[in-house]
């Protein structure tokens, strides 16, 4: 067959006038919309709304449409898990059953004679029944998250006003679509929960088309009539680039009489090819002509691209392997539910992009149109789903509702696959049907089982994820380390992607999940309501909190990666960095880095951040994508003056990917100091229990019984902080800490001047083995101290009582602002980072960075208390420090230790929500520590 060329190229004066005849009957015959409803949950419009069950019910009000009508304030919320059958149980709680009767009135335009008018419903769960002015539009659809109309064109008449009538009923009546959408891990909503609309278009129409766009060049498409043509005749098309501009000539391809769909075919010559890092996207115009009049024109969106699947090597696009990067997600906003808008789907798609991901998944359900258009525009790989938790659709619902995703999606050039359900919930009497209507052909998957060469194994352990590299067969986790609280998703991504990376047949994989599915309970104040630990497994908050391993997942996922040359650049260092290109199609020549030399804040001010004193951006090498390469910053001579060296590589469109960050100095550096005004010499005085040691407005005192720092105060003024340092030393039983650390024996306490300051020196037997103060006559405090351990310790240093009710803020230089794991190091940035004192319940209330926790490569620590402040700077050892005990939410992932202020050699690791540590990568397994272990830290204290 030849096929007719489309080319980028000036047209004759003859297909000028073709292509303006054709735009000019494009205009007199789209498809015209009238919303009956907002377009979303922005601009919702108020029906008439009568609800029969739970709250506000019995009466006739009003309701928005669209939305869920729980978050109106009407009937009664259901977590589906909460409904499923358990095993052992004789029966379950009944799901809330009730129906929401809506009513509205609208009038058909006039205009409209003579054309089609049909009823569009995007979404309305579950089961949906339609009247016109009291009559049947039609049977009742079941199948919630799906796109149906009826054709009322009989039952209306334009220039008319018309009553409409729906009925939602919020289980049911198919026990099969139950199974599949109403038993599930996520919340279920009652309500006509996406958009309405009436649509006209002439009696002779394009019902809907599928395009096949090759990266070859090629374009096919299946244009399928609503009526078998009563005359022979044409369809018309022109493909358009992204401004709109035609590529090349329309083209006819004939049309029998009879006939209900007819292929079309053309060829485009270079085309600018669709992948997640170019969304190059075209248009194409189809216009059905019958006896040389222009009937009825419609104009979809696509993309040129071809996907393979390579058996036992993996997934290509346009020719070129794919790691897929990616994340689950549920269409979801804590105050509307399942309503959203185009703003917040749109948003969603630029979070993703912006943590590096290239592939989102749609789970349990097909999404809104907006968010598949963000994907197709913004550039995300996307699995769409038929819902099926962990149950099916009996056979013919199904195939209907896999007839209605692909006809509404087929021509979205992101999405790369079909997901029939979800971990079982695939009726594999349906593997084919999504075929049936999809001319790509696009493969079919059953998200966590081995299917047709493709394994999609969810929460494999570390174990079995290297069994899996290992091959035979690709591999592709449609879910791993699932995320709870502030475990999973970054923690332990380390290690699993440096063995994904690097085999030859893993294509990726997808984290659970990008949201908490926390719901603002309109019968609870405005709680957000998590469904215990059901619910909150997001990477962000449910308004879109970042959490910490967000930014641990945009640092491992970068496209550019630094090979860093260690948290400290080495004293040879000379500008030069090895880059990795980790994208699948981009040089790193069409990226660019920019560099910064940064100072930093200092302790004794109160400033936060840095200032930066040179700066420059280089063009990235030419690097193709797999391969590394070397970089060569021009710093300027006496670049080392400054603090630290920050390197941000920027994508393509100038996007930064993320920012590195290395220092060269020491601790000692960062948190020297002038010396303080002169003041008498330090003085001690003795108890029978106290040791007090004063100089000028600070007194610190010492317990003779076990040589711990007791208390200290400052212009009279008691501070926070005492009783330490102890040793501490936790090991994790299961999900408790038991503290292995024995109480030491104090053998001698002694106090004595040297050089005008005073040393109070404690030595025990035991794991602690000594401490030594040295308090200096202007209040500069320096801490040595010793301790020996040998075993295994997941939690290991030493710590102070530190009143919890005084502290106000902290300050602190570091790799922040988030707290660290000690298998989730990754996603900090060295900086002067400040937070105020906060206390989040994890899935209940949401502030970030958090207060308490873990923190990584710190140099000084500033804490403001109501009595004044208490500065602690490192000078060698204790790499990490701890403050307080971390709310870990309703049964949450461990029982961590109390800490007080804790200066640390070891901090603990953090599971996923079905994985614990020891079942996780290298990183994540008990450190075994042997011998001594040593450190020096300053402290200083000041009146408020």
């Amino acid at each position: 067959m030849r096929f007719p060329v489309a080319r980028f190229l000036s047209l004759s004066l003859g297909s000028w006038l073709a292509l303006a005849a054709l735009t000019l009957a494009a205009a007199s015959t789209e498809t015209q919309i009238r919303y009956l409803s907002g377009t979303g949950a922005d601009d919702a419009v108020l029906w008439d709304f009568f609800c029969t069950g739970g709250r506000r019910s019995g009466e006739w009000t009003q309701i928005r449409v669209p939305s869920c009508w729980e978050q109106e304030g009407f009937g009664t919320y259901n977590y589906g898990m909460h409904h499923r059958p358990k095993k052992g149980q004789p029966s379950t709680p009944a799901p809330a059953d009730e129906q929401g009767k809506y009513r509205t009135e609208f009038t058909v335009p006039a205009d409209w004679q003579g054309r089609t008018v049909r009823l569009v419903f995007e979404g309305a769960m579950t089961d949906t029944e339609v009247w016109i002015d009291g009559q049947s539009a039609g049977p009742v659809h079941q199948g919630g998250f799906y796109r149906f109309h009826y054709d009322i064109t009989t039952l209306v008449r334009p220039g008319a006003r018309h009553r409409l009538d729906v009925t939602v009923s919020k289980q049911s009546a198919n026990e099969s679509v139950n199974r599949a959408e109403r038993i599930g891990d996520y919340w279920n909503f009652g309500g006509i929960f996406r958009p309405v609309w009436l649509e006209a278009r002439p009696r002779q129409a394009i019902e809907w088309t599928a395009i096949n766009a090759r990266a070859d060049g090629t374009f096919a498409a299946a244009v399928h009539l609503a009526a078998p043509a009563p005359s022979a005749g044409e369809i018309q098309t022109q493909l358009l680039d992204v401004h709109d501009q035609p590529c090349g000539a329309p083209f006819a391809t004939a049309l029998p009489a009879g006939a209900k769909e007819v292929s079309v075919r053309t060829r485009l010559t270079d085309p600018a090819l669709w992948t997640a890092e170019t969304p190059r996207l075209y248009r194409v115009r189809f216009t059905l002509n019958l006896g040389g009049t222009a009937q009825h024109t419609i104009t979809e969106r696509f993309g040129f691209r071809t996907l393979e699947v390579r058996p036992g090597d993996g997934f290509y696009l346009n020719g070129q392997k794919l790691l897929i990067k990616g994340i689950n997600r549920h269409s979801f906003w804590p105050e509307t539910g399942r309503t959203l808008s185009r703003r917040i789907c749109y948003d969603d798609a630029r979070l993703i992009k912006a943590t590096n991901m290239n592939a989102v998944r749609m789970s349990h359900y097909p999404p809104d149109p907006d968010f598949l258009a963000a994907c197709d525009e913004l550039g995300l790989y996307v699995l769409n789903e038929l819902a099926g938790w962990q149950g099916s659709y009996d056979t013919p619902t199904g195939a209907r509702l896999i007839g209605q995703i692909v006809r509404r999606d087929a021509n979205h050039p992101s999405i790369l696959f079909w997901d029939n359900g979800n971990e079982g919930g695939w009726n594999t009497a349906n593997d084919d049907e999504f075929s049936r209507w999809d001319p790509q052909r696009r493969p079919v998957l059953h998200p966590w089982e081995l299917f047709r060469g493709i394994t999609t194994k969810h929460y494999p352990s570390y174990a079995q994820l290297q069994q899996l590299c290992a091959g035979p067969d690709i591999f592709m986790p449609t879910e791993f380390l699932h995320g709870l609280y502030d475990g999973g998703i970054g923690a332990g991504l380390r290690d699993f992607w440096t063995v994904m990376r690097r085999s030859p047949v893993c294509a990726g994989g997808f984290f659970w999940v990008l949201t908490d599915e926390g719901v603002v309970r309109t019968d609870q104040n405005g709680r957000i309501d998590n469904a215990g630990n059901l619910a909150p497994d997001g990477i962000v908050g449910p308004h879109r909190d970042k959490e910490g391993s967000f930014f641990t997942v945009q640092e491992i996922w970068s496209p550019v990666q630094i090979v860093a040359p260690g948290a400290t650049l080495p004293a040879d260092f000379s500008g030069r960095l090895i880059l990795e290109n980790d994208y699948n199609f981009t040089s790193l020549a069409q990226c660019r880095l920019e560099w910064s030399l940064v100072r930093f804040a200092r302790p004794d001010n109160t400033g936060t951040g840095h200032t930066v004193v040179a700066h420059g951006e280089v063009a990235g090498p030419a690097v193709r994508p797999g391969a590394s390469g070397e970089l060569s910053l021009p710093l300027p001579d006496g670049w080392r003056d400054a603090d630290a060296l920050y390197v941000t590589p920027k994508n393509p469109e100038g996007q930064w990917l993320w920012t590195w960050s290395w220092s060269w100095k020491s601790s000692r550096e960062f948190s020297r100091r002038a010396p303080g005004p002169s003041v008498a010499l330090a003085t001690v005085r003795e108890t029978p229990t106290r040791l007090q040691i004063v100089a000028g407005k600070l007194a610190l005192e010492f317990d003779r019984a076990t040589g711990e720092l007791a208390s200290v105060t400052t212009g009279g003024q008691s501070l926070a902080l005492g009783q330490g340092p102890r040793l501490i030393a936790y090991k994790r039983e299961n999900r408790q800490y038991r503290n292995l650390a024995a109480a030491p024996r104090l053998t001698a306490l002694t106090a004595r001047t040297e050089n005008a300051s005073v040393i109070v020196e404690a030595r025990y037997d035991g794991g602690l083995r000594s401490t030594l103060w040295r308090i200096a006559p202007d209040g500069a405090v320096q801490l040595d101290y010793e301790y020996a351990f040998d075993g295994a310790v997941d939690v290991l240093g030493v710590n102070f009582d530190l009143a919890e009710s005084q502290v106000r803020a902290k300050r602190w230089l570091g790799r922040g602002p988030y707290r660290a794991w000690q298998n989730r190091r990754e996603g900090g940035v060295l900086d002067v980072w400040q937070t105020a004192f906060n206390d989040p319940i994890p899935g209940q209330t949401y502030a970030y960075p958090e207060f308490k926790g873990y923190f990584a490569d710190w140099h000084w620590l500033m804490l403001e208390t109501t009595a004044g402040s208490i500065g602690v700077a490192r000078e060698s050892g204790a790499p990490f420090f701890g403050l307080y005990r971390p709310q870990m939410g309703i049964d949450g992932l461990l029982d961590l230790p109390p800490l007080g202020l804790a200066l640390l050699d070891v901090i603990p690791a953090m599971r996923d929500k079905f994985k614990s540590t020891d079942q996780l990568g290298p990183q994540s397994q008990t450190p075994v520590v042997h011998g001594m272990q040593r450190a020096t830290v300053h402290f200083t204290f000041g009146s408020p």
